[in-house]
């Protein structure tokens, strides 16, 4: 688990994590170099389950790398013939582990993953997921967003880690996970599914790599454009066909934040310039149909309606300022 900056909210996940009913677990926590009081918080924690303290491990960078160093960090600490990574800002269903577990060894699955909570203040939602009969069914969940690309509510082998040569991409981030998924599902012998939420996932940080801050933003996301890049480069490398619609989808996904957030023309270039392949699959995105209808002007080059549509948001963020 990786720890930066997160003070308010990980003595809940540790605890979630040590109160796991399934008892051979080796922790290992990454100091990722934060500003404030988690790694006291933690040190707290772990002197209050001295059942638990021999069995955890605490490394610490020397300088803040990023939440792909440090899981891949803690990576190369492992010694456990399964992995299970958890986001410092979230909890866990206390039977997590064992059930996961419990089923990997029940069938000898390389992957197991199950449901989760979406967390939204006081709000929870599930999220539900389905098992899919191949490698290309679960990329297309994975791209139009029906399965969640996390690895918080997976377990795997270790050995689809080392034995493949696969870690996290250092410097990006965002869309990391999926990234990383996508090639571990790739080369998973057997995917088993668990169909009840075990893990608890915080929407509302919006200081988060999936938070509200990259919603709002207009600048380019170099993280989710380089991380999809990556995802593409793997499947052409393996010669995966018949993906190219939710491939488009999550390239879409990938800038959607400078349409969505544009205030200049020169903002809605930068989106049809990025990944114009994708461009075509406007019309089957999530998008709301105004957004729809702002990006099918700009793709024919008819700037009125982009234009008009920058000016009544001026308008309303004027008023409401």
């Amino acid at each position: 688990m990786p720890v930066y900056n997160v003070q308010e909210y990980i003595e809940k996940c540790v605890r979630s994590l040590f109160e796991q009913t399934y008892s051979n677990i080796e922790y290992i926590f990454v100091d990722d170099c934060g500003q404030d009081h988690s790694m006291e918080v933690l040190h707290s924690l772990i002197k209050e389950y001295p059942e638990r303290e021999s069995r955890v491990l605490v490394l610490t960078h020397l300088e803040n790398k990023g939440l792909p160093a440090a899981r891949n960090t803690g990576l190369r600490a492992a010694s456990g013939d399964y992995i299970y990574h958890c986001d410092s800002d979230d909890w866990t269903d206390k039977e997590l582990l064992q059930l996961l577990i419990e089923r990997a060894e029940e069938v000898d699955a390389d992957v197991v993953f199950c449901d989760l909570y979406n967390v939204s203040g006081n709000n929870m939602s599930v999220y539900h997921q389905s098992k899919k009969e191949n490698y290309v069914e679960y990329l297309k969940d994975f791209f139009i967003g029906y399965s969640q690309g996390s690895v918080c509510n997976k377990i795997f082998k270790r050995a689809l880690f080392t034995d493949n040569g696969i870690t996290f991409p250092e410097g990006y981030p965002m869309l990391e996970d999926l990234r990383t998924v996508v090639q571990l599902y790739y080369f998973a012998n057997k995917i088993e599914y668990i169909p009840r939420a075990l893990y608890y996932y915080v929407k509302t940080r919006s200081s988060s790599v999936s938070g509200a801050n990259y919603q709002k933003s207009k600048k380019i996301s170099e993280d989710r454009i380089e991380n999809v890049k990556g995802i593409q480069n793997f499947l052409q490398k393996k010669k995966i066909q018949g993906i190219d619609c939710e491939l488009g989808l999550l390239k879409l996904g990938a800038k959607q934040n400078l349409l969505i957030n544009a205030d200049s023309v020169k903002i809605f270039k930068q989106w049809i310039d990025i990944f114009p392949e994708a461009n075509q699959y406007v019309g089957k995105s999530t998008l709301p149909i105004y957004y729809k209808i702002i990006a099918w002007s700009a793709l024919k080059e008819i700037w009125i309606i982009p234009y008009m549509w920058i000016k009544v948001k001026n308008i309303k963020n004027n008023i409401s300022g």
